[in-house]
Parts: structure tokens; sequence; C-alpha cells
């Protein structure tokens, strides 16, 4: 009985020391879903709430995008659009509410919100 209590301790501790070092996940994980996968690909609802949100959609990327790896992870804030797969449709690609492209091996990190969002060209898509 004394191992199972030791082992349970241990757990805790484990767990508590993942939620620490993992500060992103643990507050802003419930915030999102993802949806489907397709490859390297994330089809992720977002709260409605935060669309616009550039800072929450770059935490939400990095906490989804193992560091290392390649990724791409694409947001929409209605349900109904979240595509399962490729390609989208056009109705699908009009309600985006974010974009992130990950690619360590050349360091390109971007995170693109629509235009009439951000209308910077250098961070927006149309």
């Amino acid at each position: 009985m004394r191992l199972l209590t030791g082992s349970r301790s241990r757990l805790t501790a484990l767990a508590a020391i993942a939620l620490v070092a993992s500060p992103v996940l643990s507050v802003y994980a419930a915030e999102w879903e993802v949806m489907s996968r397709q490859g390297r690909m994330q089809f992720v609802l977002a709260p409605k709430a935060r669309a616009g949100d550039r800072q929450f959609f770059e935490r939400a990327a990095k906490a989804l995008c193992p560091s290392g790896q390649v990724c791409q992870v694409m947001f929409w804030t209605d349900r109904q659009y979240v595509p399962s797969r490729t390609p989208f449709t056009d109705a699908q690609l009009e309600q985006l509410a974010a974009q992130f492209n990950q690619n360590p091996s050349t360091g390109f990190v971007q995170l693109l919100l629509p235009c009439r969002v951000d209308p910077n060209p250098n961070r927006c898509f149309k």
C-alpha cells in the first residue's frame, strides 16, 4: 500500500511540474480545440472572442507546434467552417481567422491574420 501511495505522490508531483513548465498549455489550451489534422497541418477551432487577437494565436500555435518540426496551424472561430481535410472551400477560406507556419530548418516562422483585421501586408492574407 505504501508503494502505491508513493507512486501516486510522484505522479501528482510530475503533473504539477508539467503544469508549471507549460503555462501556455495550461492557461490557453482550454480555449481552442484541434478539430482535425492532415499531415503536418492542424485545423483548430478558436473562440470568436479571440478573433483578431494576435498574441492569442501566437501562443496557441507555439503550444500546438513541436519545436524543431515543420508545422502549420490554421484557425477558425466558427465550428461549421473548420475543415476536416484539404482542399478548402471558398467559404472555409473566407472564414479563416489565422494561419501559422513554422519551418525550423529555414528559420521561417509566420503568423498571418486576415487583412481586414491586420492590414499590414507583411502580416496578413486576403
